[in-house]
C-alpha cells in the first residue's frame, strides 16, 4: 500500500517534489507535480511545475495534455473500456505468448544505470538524445524511480519501463520505456513487441490499483494536428480507454538569476529557434474541442466515459 513517509536524504521535504542541478549547473531547480508545493523556495533560481492544476505565474506557463486511467475502476471496468484492438493485443499475448511482468519499486543504482545503458542502446527513434544521467539519477535518489519489464517464455526481457511514483498524489506516471521496436527484424517481430508493451501497461494499472493508487498518468497527449507520428502515439494512448485532461507546465523565477536565465532563453528562442517558438504558441492555446467546464481533475477522479476537463 502506499508510503508517505518522507524521503531522508534531503532531497525532499515531503514526496511529489525533487531538487537538483540544471541547465548546465548554473541554475538550481526545484521540480513539483500536480497540485504539490515546495516545502521552502530558499536557495532556488527557479521552480518547474508539472500539470499543474493552475498556472501559478501569468507568464510562464503552457498547456500540457495527457491521458490519466482511472485506477478507481474495477478490474472488468478497465478491460471494458479498452479500445476493441488494445484489449485484443492484451488478450492474446496474455493467452497465447506467456508473458510475465516484473515490478521494482526499490531499484538499486545499478539496476537504474543498466535500464539507462538500454535506453541510449535500444532508441525509440532515430537521433534519440542519450538519457540526462543528472536527472534520473537524482529521481531515483529522491524515491521516485519504479522499473518494470515484460519478459517471453524463455524469460527475455521484452519491454522495460520507467514509471514516476507520485505517491503525495497517489499518481503512478510513465516516464520513459525501452524496447527493441525499432531494430525489430520484421513486422512480426515489431507488432509482438507491441503486443507486450500493451500488456505491461496494463499489468501497472492492475499492480498499481492493488497498491492503493488513484490514477495512472500516461504522460502526454498531443493536441495538434500537423506531427503524423505523434498522432499515432496518442492513438496507442487512446487505446486504454482513459480520459484526457489538461493541466499546465509552468515555471517562476525565484531570484534576479532565474529571471535572468528565463529574459535570455526566451531571447535565444524568439532569434535563432523559429520552431521551438512555433510549438510554445501552439500550446499556448487550448485545444478546441476540449471543455473549459470542470473542477481540477485532483478533487474528482478521472472517468473513462466522461468529457475531456481540466487537471
Amino acid at each position: 500500500m502506499l508510503n508517505h513517509a518522507n524521503t531522508s536524504n534531503g532531497i525532499l521535504s515531503r514526496v511529489g517534489q525533487i531538487q537538483d542541478i540544471r541547465l548546465g549547473g548554473r541554475i538550481r531547480v526545484v521540480e513539483t507535480w500536480y497540485d504539490d508545493e515546495p516545502a521552502s523556495f530558499e536557495g532556488f533560481d527557479l521552480w518547474v511545475c508539472h500539470q499543474r492544476p493552475q498556472p501559478v505565474s501569468p507568464r510562464g506557463w503552457l498547456y500540457f495534455y495527457s491521458i490519466h486511467m482511472d485506477l478507481t475502476q474495477t478490474r472488468e471496468a478497465l478491460l471494458a473500456n479498452l479500445h476493441k484492438s488494445t484489449a485484443k493485443a492484451i488478450r492474446q499475448a496474455e493467452n497465447q505468448e506467456s508473458l510475465s511482468c516484473a515490478f521494482n519499486t526499490a531499484p538499486s543504482e545499478a539496476e537504474v544505470a543498466a535500464f539507462v545503458a538500454l535506453y541510449d542502446a535500444s532508441p525509440r527513434t532515430h537521433g534519440q538524445d542519450p538519457m540526462d544521467r543528472g536527472r534520473i539519477q537524482a529521481l531515483h535518489q529522491a524515491g521516485l524511480l519504479h522499473l518494470s519489464s515484460v519478459s517471453d517464455a524463455d524469460g527475455g526481457v521484452l519491454v522495460r519501463h520507467a514509471l514516476l511514483n507520485h505517491e503525495h498524489s497517489s499518481i503512478i506516471q510513465m516516464f520513459v520505456h525501452v524496447s527493441k521496436y525499432l531494430t525489430a527484424k520484421d513486422p512480426a517481430e515489431a507488432r509482438a513487441l507491441g503486443r507486450a508493451n500493451r500488456f505491461l501497461f496494463f499489468q501497472e494499472f492492475l499492480f498499481y490499483k492493488e497498491q492503493g493508487y488513484r490514477a495512472y498518468d500516461l504522460n502526454g497527449w498531443y493536441a495538434g494536428v500537423e506531427d503524423e507520428k505523434r498522432l499515432q502515439i496518442n492513438q496507442f494512448k487512446e487505446g486504454f480507454g482513459g480520459r484526457i485532461l489538461y493541466g499546465f507546465e509552468c515555471e517562476e523565477a525565484l531570484s534576479p538569476r532565474g529571471r535572468v536565465y528565463l529574459w535570455l532563453r526566451g531571447l535565444k528562442q524568439r532569434l535563432f529557434q523559429p520552431e521551438k517558438m512555433k510549438e510554445i504558441r501552439r500550446r499556448r492555446e487550448k485545444a478546441p474541442r476540449l471543455s473549459d467546464e470542470g473542477e481540477p481533475w485532483a478533487k474528482r477522479p478521472p472517468s473513462a466515459n466522461s468529457e475531456p476537463t481540466s487537471l
